[in-house]
Order: structure tokens, then sequence, then C-alpha cells
């Protein structure tokens, strides 16, 4: 396997790119459900329940859209020529949330929580303040997921993708700093946390770190540091010698939205007799990363791992 020390050129703005569109999307669909949620109060959830829906599965839907020509793209900034083992089924990321929950019971959760808020004695306004900032945060968090879930299944269904590399979208916080510029295998899940804005650049060879993490922190102002979630004393902590790596990691852990370990979940979505992976077989539908995470734990080849993904209806 070849190993660069730098990335083409190219490939970097491309998945600049990719993600400035995956926040445009996001932006769009939390505008219309936050304009939604305003009749929530009035009308009651159940009224505006299908409308939230079919936003959120039409923002999905969107971010997921051409990510088997944006991975074939930069596989040719790379000097190689794309070897797709199918076609990634794009539509089927908008079936559900990114942990393998069905997305309206997902969307309901900050209405949920209003009411229940509301019980426990607070003002509706105040109630309905901080679920509006929930619902907000849920949608902008899906479409990430799904664009991100979608790109990495259509690298891993490109032969010629070796891995991919952790690309850094400032502002960030501090634990997605130190992850960011590392290599990680095709197959490789994707850490990250509600609102990460992280994504992940095709590589067709092993690179380098373009840039390290303590380069990153150093090119920040006290104010950034601070918004990324080093305090004044854990700067003053590393500017004295401490290593940025454990500091950082005594003062939090990063959160996935997806499962890190075993019991692998599932998903029912989609495994009806008219279900894409109903139709193949499957009993129950693995998400791609917990497919991932049984193709490391067991050892499997590649193309093991894309009988997998095509069994559950990620790949067609």
């Amino acid at each position: 396997m070849a190993t660069r020390t730098s990335l083409p050129p190219d490939v970097q703005q491309l998945a600049a790119a990719h993600r400035a569109r995956q926040q445009q999307i996001a932006a769009q669909a939390v505008a219309e459900t936050n304009r939604l949620w305003g009749f929530v109060e009035t009308l009651g959830w159940a009224s505006v329940a299908g409308q939230m829906l079919s936003t959120a599965q039409s923002a999905l839907m969107e971010a997921a859209r051409g990510v088997q020509g944006y991975v074939g793209a930069a596989v040719r900034m790379w000097g190689r020529e794309p070897d797709p083992f199918g076609q990634v089924a794009e539509r089927t990321f908008a079936a559900t949330a990114s942990d393998g929950r069905p997305l309206d019971t997902l969307l309901e959760q900050p209405a949920l929580e209003v009411v229940e808020l509301v019980d426990q004695g607070m003002t509706r306004a105040q109630a309905d303040a901080i679920g509006r900032r929930h619902l907000q945060r849920i949608v902008a968090t899906q479409v990430a997921d799904a664009a991100r879930v979608a790109t990495g299944v259509a690298m891993v269904n490109d032969r010629v993708v070796e891995g991919y590399i952790r690309h850094l979208t400032l502002p960030s916080c501090n634990r997605c700093i130190l992850l960011s510029g590392r290599w990680y295998r095709y197959d490789a899940g994707f850490d990250r946390h509600p609102l990460c804005d992280c994504v992940g650049i095709p590589a067709a060879e092993v690179v380098d770190p373009p840039r390290s993490p303590r380069e990153i922190y150093n090119s920040l102002d006290d104010e950034e540091r601070r918004k990324a979630g080093w305090s004044g004393h854990d700067q003053r902590a590393i500017e004295d010698g401490a290593d940025l790596f454990r500091v950082t990691n005594y003062r939090r852990a990063l959160k996935t939205v997806t499962i890190a370990g075993r019991p692998v979940k599932t998903t029912l979505v989609g495994t009806t007799r008219r279900g894409l992976a109903g139709k193949r077989g499957a009993k129950v539908r693995m998400t791609p990363e917990a497919i991932y995470l049984e193709a490391d734990r067991l050892n499997w080849d590649r193309e093991e791992t894309l009988r997998m993904l095509k069994l559950h209806g990620y790949v067609v």
C-alpha cells in the first residue's frame, strides 16, 4: 500500500465543497422544521408530524444524493479509476435515524420533552424554547449523519479506496481537533457527536496527517480555544508543557451518535417483504457502522463486507 506525505491538491477542496453542500441542506431543513414547530403548541404534534417527517426525509435523501459520484471524483484526483462493487442505494439513508431507530420517533422526542417539562412546572414558553433547540439539533445532526454514513458506504463500495482522512471543519470541539488528519481504514466507523461538522476525505493511499492537532491548536486564539472546550487553566497547562491529548481527554470524552460496540444496533425498517433488506432475506437490518464493527470483530475481507452491505440494502 502506497503512502504519501500530502493530499492531492484538489481533494481537500472537493471535501470542503461536499461538506458545504450538506451544511446548506441542513440549514434549509432546520429553517423549515423550525417553522413547523411554531404550530405544535396550538395544533399539537400529531397535526404537524407528517410534514416534519417529510421535510426531514427529503433533507436526508438530498444529503445522501451523489455520494458515489463524490467518491469517484476523489478517486480520480488520486490518479486512479473508480472500481465500484455496485450502486449505493442513496434513498435508504433517509429511511431511519442514523442510530437505526424510526426517524419519526426521534423527531417526536422534543415534543414529548416539552410535555414532560411543563408537567414538572416549567412555563410553556421555556419548555417550548428547549424543545425547539432540541429539534434543531436533531435535524442538523441527522442531515450530517446521512451524508457521512452514505459517503462511508460509497467508500467501502469502491475497491480503489483504501481509507479516509478525517477532515476538520472549524470552528470545532477539542476532541475533533485531536482526531483531525488521522488516517482510517475504509470500513472504520466515524466517531462523531451531535452537530459534528467533520467529514472523511476518500483516499486511495495512506497519507500522513497534513497538520498535527498541536499545529491546529497553536493556530487558534484564546477565544477559539475556549469555544473548542479548552478552559483558561487547560491552556495554561498546555503552555507549561502538559500533553495536549492528556489534557483534552481528561476534560471530556467524544460521544457518538451510533453504537461503539456490542450489542449491535439494528432496525426493523426495510425488513418487510417490500423493503430492500427484507427482499434479500434480512430479518433485522444492521446499520452500516454496525456492519463495520462486525467486519472488524470477525476479520471479514472487503468482499464479505460488501456482501453484507448489499444484504442489508445499502448497495444494489
